[in-house]
């Protein structure tokens, strides 16, 4: 979602993420580790530091 958040939209992408860091299972190391993969945990770890 935030590789193409200019196609989806801000909003939409901000509610995804916040809806997977509400859940109880969340697992943060693996959420990064596949931005890395997709190249944009720069960006991810920006989203996380504002929404966490």
């Amino acid at each position: 979602m935030i590789r193409f958040r200019q196609r989806v939209g801000m909003d939409s992408m901000k509610e995804v993420l916040k809806t997977y860091l509400d859940k109880p299972d969340r697992n943060l190391s693996l959420l990064l580790q596949i931005a890395k993969t997709l190249g944009i945990e720069g960006v991810m770890r920006s989203y996380l530091e504002i929404l966490v």
